[in-house]
């Protein structure tokens, strides 16, 4: 007993006199910062920084004093380690001494810049706030010490229980540190191909992860933990619940800002529209609208998204920023459905931190439009819907194989294919995850044929009939289905060929802004390759979607905002990467991937197979972009979820062993053996099997035939109408035109009249444009009103040579343009632009231009 208090009485003394010799430097630290002499009252100090040091040497004279009545007395040892093994003074104490650990590590690490016009207090209030933290910290490792023995021992038998895991994680780790070593040393993933080699994904911000972990741990501890909430259904609903509008109101409150694909906002309306991809996907859902179809039967490869654009603009209507709204509350779901994928594969906290770095990760996305190419829930973009099926095929292929153990899961492997198949039909990529995923199933149950054979041909058969439908559809204008063409287009645009089409360099897609200038195309430098030798590109691309989704993880000590984290080589010029890492890469990289590990064996320890299913999704697709000369970028938002999923499961458990380590059981109970109720509860019964199953199978099926048989149900919003009675409406409408002049255009070259659906108005001043060569709202030397056009036979880029905008114009209104089609590019040189509104709105060209295709070129304002 007496050497027990001997020992605590060292500690505590030595306790004091840490704090007092870190006070000391903390002192010096302070005073060191240079002063602002304007304000110097005594040895070129100011009051306030006087008063600051006073309150410093007072607290350092405090803890010698504290260190001396501690060596000197033992009842004041005694008192205080009343406090520090009483249980509920105990529990206080670590509470408060990890935020004021938090607090420090925040302030050591933090740049002033984030504080802005208050960053003088804080670079003077760092030395305090960092000596708090020290004080945290060291107050945790003594309460710790209390029984450091017996934990000492517990843990590591505890850990000899969790062999399984470790040796899971070692071998983990040893392929990452081989796939790293592989490309450090042969320059494999980070030297750049020329063409589609872009940068990394979204970061997520260290300052994030930390919050995030924290807010898990209290509402763990403090809400969901209640005894009020002893119903888990209840719980697990309002979770999601909860998650899913905290998801949605972060994403909304931040703001979307000029980017490439949604650029403006631009006069008249000064409004964001579709730009680019953006906007083909949106004219495939107006057509299907108008009752034509998706995109009027031209070929295109993501026609669910099409689908589900149209669906949101019949509910929303045409502005943009409302449909906008309406996706992201779909999209939204996203990390809910996380929550619901990690609290399956190991427990609730796990899932909720998933949701929770998923929600702040997709807002990074959002927030970075304006420094990075992104692609995120704000644009109309197929990336990001992508993923979110791609998780909740995750989810169920999880159960699905879970189940699998014991019978086959019916239900859960109809589900999976069925959002499989939807997965593919917005980004056909997809289709590569499946061979990867049978692949584990086989693993799982290779000693049970029967069982992989038929949850296989169900997964298999859900997709091909969810797919079939549309890929079997003869375009217009084609005499083959659709997936040959998708076959060869690929082929011939993206491996057998040497200059792949649809590529952007980088400059162009950062927030470009007004001015542009078209440089000339760059010739090929490649030979026409041969055999074997042609596909060198894609282990290159492959290896370079790993390394770029990774680097999403924190790998700097200092804690960054987005702006200046997104100034690393790997997010401002990819292409000159040679593979260095900031300050602190070397050793956060290796941690990032520890834990990594550390969480791909928990998922195997837990569920064997089935913990692996995200895992073994992540080298298909990204096998399927390779293939495609894809890496980088949006590329990688369909699965860098795959990451936060392993690393949120690695995060929890190494926090759980540091804190049973020090003493603090916060997480022990929530690290159970795997109970089969959490899969249960939320499976099938026989009558679901039965009799929903199908249904939900049928569910699938109809969806996708939605996509060829969408026109046959809509009524043709613009049929074909003659050029008469187009004239007649033109005239009554207010452009007076002689019936003799409008004879002599409509039979000149070229000479277009038509009426359809106006969408996009923009204007731009002279020498403005969008920043794309080959497309018609590049830079031109005249300003000029540029409008799209979606009608019976096609849908065209009209621009309309103007001096000045008007004040607003109709978006989504009936208009009628008259014009010329432009010999070289594609678009309408328009005469007349008239909005079929009540009143008429008419938008004429120059009056002293001849009504004769083609127009007198402009070199110069009209």
């Amino acid at each position: 007993m007496d050497d027990t208090r001997t020992r605590m009485q060292v500690w505590i003394t030595s306790w004091f006199w840490l704090l007092a010799a870190f006070g000391t430097g903390v002192m010096i630290w302070t005073a060191a910062i240079p002063a602002d002499e304007k304000g110097s009252i005594l040895l070129g100090f100011s009051a306030a920084r006087l008063i600051l040091l006073s309150g410093l040497l007072g607290l350092v004279i405090l803890c010698l004093l504290g260190g001396w009545l501690s060596f000197r007395n033992r009842h004041v040892v005694e008192k205080i380690n009343d406090w520090l093994t009483g249980s509920k003074s105990r529990q206080f104490i670590q509470a408060v001494a990890g935020v004021f650990t938090l607090i420090g590590w925040l302030a050591a690490f933090m740049p002033a810049y984030w504080f802005r016009i208050y960053q003088f207090y804080f670079v003077r209030l760092q030395p305090l706030l960092v000596w708090l933290g020290l004080a945290g910290l060291t107050t945790l490792m003594m309460i710790g010490s209390h029984g450091l023995k017996n934990r000492w021992r517990d843990w590591k038998d505890d850990l000899k229980n969790q062999k399984e895991l470790l040796r899971a994680a070692g071998i983990t780790f040893l392929i990452f540190a081989l796939i790293w070593l592989i490309a450090a040393t042969t320059g494999l993933g980070i030297n750049a191909e020329p063409y589609f080699w872009d940068e990394a994904s979204v970061p997520l911000l260290a300052i994030q992860i930390v919050l995030c972990t924290a807010a898990t741990l209290f509402l763990e501890r403090r809400v969901f933990s209640s005894e009020r909430l002893k119903d888990r259904r209840l719980v697990k609903g309002s979770i999601f619940l909860v998650l899913w509008l905290f998801t949605f109101l972060l994403w909304y409150v931040t703001p979307l800002k000029h980017s490439y694909f949604a650029p403006g906002p631009r006069p008249p309306n000064y409004l964001f529209y579709p730009y680019s991809d953006s906007e083909f996907y949106d004219l495939a859902a107006q057509y299907i609208l108008i009752g034509q179809g998706v995109l009027n039967g031209i070929p295109m490869d993501k026609p669910l998204y099409a689908l589900f654009l149209s669906i949101l603009h019949a509910i929303a209507g045409q502005g943009y920023e409302e449909t906008i709204n309406l996706q992201i509350a779909v999209l939204a779901l996203m990390p809910p459905m996380l929550y619901l994928l990690g609290s399956q594969m190991v427990n609730r906290p796990t899932g909720l931190l998933m949701g929770l770095l998923a929600a702040f990760h997709q807002r990074n996305a959002i927030a970075a439009t304006p420094f990075i190419k992104v692609s995120h829930s704000k644009l109309y973009l197929t990336e990001y819907p992508t993923a979110l099926l791609l998780v909740i095929f995750a989810l169920f292929a999880f159960r699905c194989l879970k189940k699998g153990e014991k019978k086959i899961s019916w239900a859960d492997a109809v589900v999976a294919g069925g959002f499989l198949g939807l997965a593919m039909l917005i980004r056909p990529n997809a289709l590569m995850v499946l061979p990867f995923v049978l692949l584990l199933v086989w693993v799982a149950n290779r000693r049970q044929i029967k069982p992989w054979l038929l949850s296989s041909a169900i997964v298999v058969l859900m997709v091909t009939l969810t797919v079939l439908p549309f890929m079997l559809e003869i375009p217009k204008g084609f005499n083959e289905p659709y997936l040959m063409i998708k076959i060869r287009a690929i082929l011939e645009t993206r491996i057998l060929t040497d200059e792949p089409r649809g590529f952007i360099p980088l400059e162009k897609q950062v927030a470009g802004d007004l001015p542009f200038q078209m440089g000339e195309n760059e010739q090929s430098s490649f030979a026409l390759l041969d055999g074997l030798e042609r596909f060198a590109y894609v282990p290159r691309h492959f290896f370079h979607n790993m390394i770029m989704t990774i680097m999403l993880l924190p790998n700097t000590f200092a804690l960054h905002d987005l702006r200046h984290t997104l100034e690393a080589p790997y997010w401002k010029d990819v292409q000159q990467w040679t593979g260095e890492l900031p300050p602190g890469g070397l050793l956060f990289l290796p941690f990032n991937l520890l834990v990594l590990a550390v969480g791909v064996g928990a998922a195997w320890q837990r569920n064997k197979a089935a913990g692996l299913v995200p895992l073994m999704m992540l080298p298909g697709y990204f096998l399927a972009n390779s293939l495609a000369r894809n890496s980088g970028w949006r590329y990688l938002v369909p699965m860098d979820w795959v990451v936060l999923v392993y690393f949120a499961i690695g995060l929890l458990v190494l926090l759980g062993w540091v804190l049973e380590w020090l003493g603090i059981d916060l997480l022990r109970k929530w690290q159970p053996a795997f109970s089969e109720e959490s899969i249960s509860n939320f499976h099938s019964t026989k009558r679901w099997n039965r009799f929903m199953t199908p249904l939900v199978g049928v569910i699938f099926v109809l969806v996708g035939l939605s996509l060829p048989l969408n026109k046959v149900f809509i009524p043709d919003r613009y049929p074909p109408i003659s050029p008469l009675t187009l004239f007649d409406n033109l005239n009554a409408a207010g452009l007076r035109i002689d019936r003799e002049a409008f004879r002599e255009f409509i039979n000149s070259p070229n000479a277009y009249l038509n009426y359809g659906l106006g969408l996009y108005p923009r204007f731009y001043p002279a020498n403005s444009g969008e920043p794309q060569p080959n497309l018609p709202l590049k830079g031109r030397p005249y300003p000029r009103f540029t409008l799209t056009i979606v009608a019976w036979d096609t849908f065209y880029t009209v621009l309309l040579p103007m001096e000045d905008a008007m004040p607003n114009f109709p978006h989504g209104e009936d208009v009628i343009v008259m014009g010329c089609k432009d010999t070289r590019e594609p678009f309408i040189d328009a005469y007349a632009i008239v909005v079929l509104s009540d009143p008429p709105q008419v938008y004429q060209r120059d009056a002293k231009t001849r009504l004769v295709c083609p127009f007198p070129p402009l070199a110069h304002q009209p």
